[in-house]
């Protein structure tokens, strides 16, 4: 029963995080670490992001725009997911997604783009005047999620 347990966990584990300790400050960033360019996803996929420089924060608990605190969007056609977590769900298809929207995403090549946010959902930028953000292509299908529910938190 054990192995059973753990050999169904091991299959509903999200994709790989390893955050990367270099020991060095890198500043404030964001790094989408999975899906890989031009994934193939169907109803939605699983975003991992690495990130410095904030702690993340659920702006429902924390509304106010406090220093070194904040979350992410992941921004894609018609939408967006806003996430607090190193993994976020992000789906494509459904009556509303989960960005609220009326209208599925339709299907092709669509850009993800990571964009580091505060508690008052205003992006952080770099010393540039550049919003902190990173982005990668999926290549959607219309279907059923198989990675969940798609929920951003």
């Amino acid at each position: 029963m054990r192995l059973f347990l753990l050999v169904f966990l091991g299959a509903c584990a999200p994709p790989p995080y390893d955050p990367v300790d270099t020991g060095t400050d890198l500043g404030t960033y964001i790094d989408i670490t999975w899906p890989p360019n031009e994934y193939q996803a169907t109803g939605c996929v699983t975003v991992v992001v690495d990130w410095g420089g904030i702690t993340l924060t659920d702006p429902m608990v924390s509304p106010d725009s406090v220093d070194g605190q904040g979350h992410y969007h992941i921004a894609y056609e018609n939408g967006y997911a806003l996430c607090t977590k190193p993994y976020c769900l992000v789906g494509f298809s459904g009556p509303d997604g989960i960005a609220g929207t009326e209208d599925d995403l339709s299907e092709g090549v669509k850009e993800l783009r990571a964009e580091l946010v505060d508690n008052e959902h205003a992006p952080l930028e770099d010393e540039d005047g550049d919003v902190i953000s990173d982005t990668v292509q999926v290549v959607v299908t219309q279907g059923e999620c198989t990675e969940g529910s798609p929920v951003a938190y």
